[in-house]
């Protein structure tokens, strides 16, 4: 299984599950790390671990179309089976609710 990660902070949930892919546990293999913090501690790891990373973030593009083809783009290169989003939780809903329709729990 193709695994791509959000993640924009430590990336403790990030490095427990990428541990456990090591050694055994999960059957799965980490294709990308994306994070819309550049300054983020787990892209160290990751860049330590040589696991691709991309930086998404919308400084980075002039419209919301080339913010999410780019990302689609990445996801394709990358194969992705399964999305994990590992402590992306700031603004990583928000964004995908404007691509896909996920109703908000109140």
């Amino acid at each position: 299984m193709n695994i791509v990660f959000f993640a924009s902070g430590s990336g403790s949930n990030f490095k427990s599950i990428h541990h456990n892919i090591k050694i055994g546990k999960i059957n799965a293999e980490i294709k990308l790390l994306v994070s819309n913090n550049p300054k983020a501690d787990v892209l160290a790891y990751a860049n330590a671990e040589e696991i691709p990373i991309f930086i998404h973030n919308k400084t980075r593009f002039s419209s919301k179309i080339e913010f999410i083809d780019s990302l689609f783009n990445q996801l394709k290169k990358a194969n992705a089976d399964l999305l994990v989003l590992a402590g992306f939780m700031k603004n990583g809903l928000n964004f995908f609710r404007s691509i896909v329709h996920i109703p908000k729990l109140e």
